[in-house]
């Protein structure tokens, strides 16, 4: 009763939005700041040619979603959730598969891209990893550089304080 499917716009958008959204609440990712900017990031992706959002459903129930976005020969894998309840399955692999498949494929792609993070399951997909580093520099000598530097300093320091509350006691 399982299949995967792959939008790319059309007729079947909306349904894939509203899939994508059903799946992404129901999986271990933190809800979205900004509850309209992935229907916008879609919508403007599919207006280009470049969305892929695969979906792998059981029955008439989403349970995995992958939010790819293809561009000049380049495959960004954007989002990807499943449904915690259907994690044996492995949803998300049979997606990552099938997607691969097609970028690799018909859209000729030559290089696949998970974008940031250091996820296990990614090493099963890529062969090489390249780091990324950014520098953030503020003026502390005149009034706006001093408040960012403030800014990025205490928003360190709330980051480090929530990572501490989340470890478990020893």
């Amino acid at each position: 009763g399982g299949r995967l499917q792959l939008i790319q716009g059309g007729a079947e958008l909306a349904l894939g939005l509203q899939a994508y959204e059903e799946v992404y609440a129901a999986s271990w990712k933190e809800p979205e700041p900004y509850a309209s900017f992935i229907p916008g990031l879609v919508q403007a992706c599919a207006e280009r040619g470049w969305l892929r959002l695969g979906i792998a459903w059981l029955g008439d129930k989403p349970i995995a979603a992958q939010l790819w976005i293809v561009a000049s020969g380049k495959a960004s894998i954007y989002k990807v959730a499943y449904h915690e309840g259907y994690k044996a399955y492995t949803p998300g692999t049979l997606l990552t598969a099938m997607l691969m498949q097609h970028v690799q494929g018909p859209d000729g792609v030559s290089e696949v891209d998970y974008l940031i993070g250091d996820d296990p399951y990614k090493k099963t997909w890529m062969n090489d990893r390249r780091e990324r580093w950014g520098l953030i520099v503020y003026n502390p000598r005149n009034l706006v550089g001093l408040f960012g530097l403030l800014r990025e300093l205490g928003g360190r320091c709330v980051k480090s304080l929530q990572r501490r509350r989340k470890q478990p006691a020893e």
